[in-house]
């Protein structure tokens, strides 16, 4: 493996979600503190506990008004998509459209581009009643720029693109199931929830399944909420990019090939990953086999990923429980290593940090992670004798900003997790694969000096 291979693939897909686990190396149950009085019973065999529901399948969803419904549809079987088009272009600020149960043939995407504060709802008791089949026709389900948008109470299935994608303020994305009856396959769209270039969104009750990139994204927003969604069957589960002020909390995040991401990416309008809460979440047995679209970034994420931050700046990890991912429970990384990768020199825009700084993952319960390490990540485990018993709860790539004297990657003081720092900044200049792999042979530590701090907590200001 040459060294661009080698390096693209353990963290350009880290871009995607890369994990890790173990202080002193052996994988297994290091944990720190408690997860906020969440209550978890340690997973014997992820077989038991990945099984995907035959249909929407999230308790305690609150039940959706049908008593205050300004238009009513029904399925007719035959291009009901351009009926809800029509409705919706009639519809004026603040109108509710409602769907009576059955399956509408939708032959291309809802475009709401013009009345603001809309609402499109299901009337049935569970969104698998009112269900939206595309059949792999148009681009989008939902394509939507107008302010106040509300998506409610239906199952969209089977898009040839994103299911729902929003550029607007104010938008709720609440009790949706979106799946591909194809199962998890590349030809499936890349993202089923996709609020981005937004303001203050809300994503609840939400189900996902089968989306060959993320299942739940909220990309370049400020402001959001993203909870109690069951995110499972996908590459990657659930990710954070270049927004601010976001909590994800009380997600159910399983079965796909990464669990939980935060990524601050160059390139992009937005320039930072910033004031990210990420709080009382499941994500365990994220081991499913990689189905991305080839050639795509998340095409390089090793199966068994727990969580990621990836560049970034004050992101807070805490109180989430991670079980049973069996390449990694969490992982710190920046965009310099993709430096290397091309073998150039970065050119990023200006006001862009490729490295993570101020990040705080404290108090999560690790269990069992790293246990078989997948893709590159075996290979590199072969290089750390620390590693011989599998990963570390925590690895971070070690790399530090030349005007920074110390970017706050904080473990906590109290106990934490185990941890390796993969390079202890001494790497950055390796010019070949030999370099590079003797470097980190070299250059890693499970010393905790430096990283047993503490950061104020992440404050969401929504």
């Amino acid at each position: 493996m040459n060294f661009k291979i080698l390096i693209s693939v353990l963290f350009a897909a880290a871009i995607a979600v890369v994990g890790c686990d173990s202080d002193d190396g052996g994988g297994g149950d290091g944990g720190t503190g408690g997860t906020g009085g969440m209550e978890w019973t340690p997973i014997a065999d992820c077989a038991d506990v990945i099984g995907h529901p035959d249909g929407y399948s999230i308790e305690n969803a609150p039940a959706t008004p049908t008593d205050d419904c300004d238009t009513t549809l029904s399925a007719t079987g035959t291009n009901d998509a351009a009926a809800i088009n029509a409705a919706v272009e009639l519809a004026s600020s603040g109108d509710i459209i409602c769907l009576e149960p059955g399956t509408y043939d939708m032959e291309g995407s809802v475009t709401v581009s013009s009345a603001a504060n809309l609402t499109i709802k299901g009337k049935g008791e569970s969104p698998d009643s009112v269900k939206l089949d595309y059949q792999g026709r148009g681009d989008r389900g939902f394509d939507v720029t107008t302010d106040g948008f509300t998506i409610e109470n239906m199952w969209i299935v089977n898009t040839a693109g994103n299911g729902v994608e929003v550029k607007a303020a104010d938008s709720v994305f609440r009790k949706l199931y979106v799946t591909w009856d194809a199962g998890s396959v590349p030809e499936n769209g890349a993202y089923s929830v996709y609020p981005t270039k937004c303001q203050d969104t809300l994503v609840e009750y939400v189900e996902v399944v089968g989306a060959s990139d993320a299942g739940v994204y909220v990309g370049q927003c400020e402001g959001g909420i993203v909870r109690y969604n069951k995110v499972y069957g996908n590459v990657a589960g659930l990710e954070v990019e270049n927004s601010l002020d976001v909590e994800v909390y009380e997600n159910d995040i399983f079965d796909n090939s990464g669990g939980l991401l935060a990524l601050q990416e160059p390139g992009l309008e937005r320039l930072a990953n910033e004031n990210i809460l990420m709080r009382n979440n499941y994500v365990y047995c994220n081991n499913r086999e990689n189905f991305a679209r080839p050639n795509t970034t998340v095409s390089n994420i090793p199966p068994g990923t727990g969580a990621m931050s990836f560049s970034g700046d004050g992101i807070e990890i805490r109180d989430n429980v991670m079980d049973s991912n069996v390449s990694t429970g969490m992982l710190v990384v920046s965009n310099v290593i993709l430096c290397q990768v091309a073998s150039t020199d970065c050119t990023y825009q200006e006001g862009y940090n490729p490295y993570p700084e101020n990040v705080y993952i404290h108090d999560n319960e690790l269990i069992s992670n790293g246990t078989d390490p997948q893709g590159i990540l075996a290979q590199i485990a072969v290089l750390i004798t620390a590693w011989a018993d599998g990963a570390s709860d925590v690895i971070w790539d070690g790399y530090i900003n030349v005007d920074t004297t110390d970017p706050n990657i904080c473990l906590g003081e109290a106990e934490r997790a185990s941890y390796t720092d993969l390079t202890s900044n001494q790497c950055q200049d390796a010019a070949t694969e030999g370099e590079f792999i003797g470097c980190i042979v070299e250059s890693n530590t499970q010393d905790p000096t430096g990283r047993d701090c503490t950061l104020p907590a992440v404050l969401i200001n929504n």
